[in-house]
């Protein structure tokens, strides 16, 4: 995937996130994509992830390349994607609160104000230096990705399908 064809992907995601927040009682700001992460951000990330036996997949590097994160990704579910920063900085708390979900919490790249969190499975790399991502939810739900472009293209089908769901339902009101 290009660099354009992340960007793409994250901004329908926000955009079709925003359409549906229309349709809650609960009013959130938009996600927002932070800028690209500073070169010495992600050196300092691949230097805690080296300690670890760690080595981040050429698509985590890249989305942050893209941006150092995403405010609000997932409103639904109070997630963020994480900037470098936020990944090293977190680390140690991952590792210590989400030990019951050993190995996706070394790595984890996406959480917020749950204990939903969204990481890589380091166990198992591909080819590519690519890992599965699993989304584990507060009720311990895991759902897995291949990796993390299946992961974003999922979120973004799953806004598209509530988005399609929401619409129905508010065609069919009378009051409008």
């Amino acid at each position: 995937m290009t660099d354009e064809e992340l960007r793409k992907i994250i901004t329908a995601t926000l955009e079709t996130q925003s359409k549906n927040a229309k349709f809650r009682t609960a009013n959130r700001p938009d996600g927002v994509m932070a800028p690209p992460a500073p070169p010495a951000e992600i050196a300092e990330l691949k230097k805690v992830l080296a300690k670890a036996r760690l080595v981040p997949p050429p698509s985590l590097l890249q989305l942050l390349g893209v941006c150092n994160g995403v405010r609000d990704y997932l409103q639904s579910q109070n997630i963020s994607l994480r900037s470098a920063k936020e990944i090293v900085s977190q680390r140690p708390e991952d590792i210590q609160w989400w030990d019951d979900f050993e190995p996706i919490h070394e790595f984890v790249f996406a959480s917020g104000d749950t204990n939903t969190f969204v990481g890589f499975d380091r166990t198992r790399v591909d080819s590519r230096g690519e890992m599965p991502v699993v989304m584990i939810t507060e009720q311990g739900d895991q759902f897995e990705y291949q990796d993390l472009e299946d992961f974003l293209r999922a979120q973004l089908q799953m806004q598209a399908d509530y988005l399609a769901v929401n619409q129905k339902d508010r065609a069919g009101l009378a009051d409008d």
